[in-house]
């Protein structure tokens, strides 16, 4: 079985100022070392969301990762997550799961 997971990550840190675009190379490289390959969805993605009433919003990009579905690959990701929100300086980075039927 195949599993996809999503990483999203910000354009931006949370004072406005840009990520800089060698955090992306760093992180796109770990991964095809890792998996053999990634796809990266450069064109932004906006996120909203609702906390204590106030509106919050982001721009994303994202990045798939195709692989066999294991423990061993959902530990990985659980604890690349911890890296990736030290990385770009964020409290929580979203990554995702989602089984995969390839035909």
């Amino acid at each position: 079985m195949k599993i996809r997971y999503e990483i999203l990550l910000p354009l931006e840190y949370n004072d406005g100022l840009k990520v800089e675009d060698e955090l992306f190379d760093w992180t796109l490289n770990e991964l095809v070392e890792k998996f053999g390959g990634v796809t990266f969805y450069s064109i932004p993605i906006k996120g909203l969301w609702i906390e204590n009433n106030i509106m919050f919003g982001d721009k994303l990009v994202r990045i798939c990762v195709d692989i066999e579905d294991t423990e061993e690959n959902t530990e990985y990701f659980k604890r690349y997550k911890e890296k990736l929100k030290e990385r770009f300086k964020q409290s929580e980075i979203w990554i995702t799961a989602y089984n995969l039927r390839i035909i």
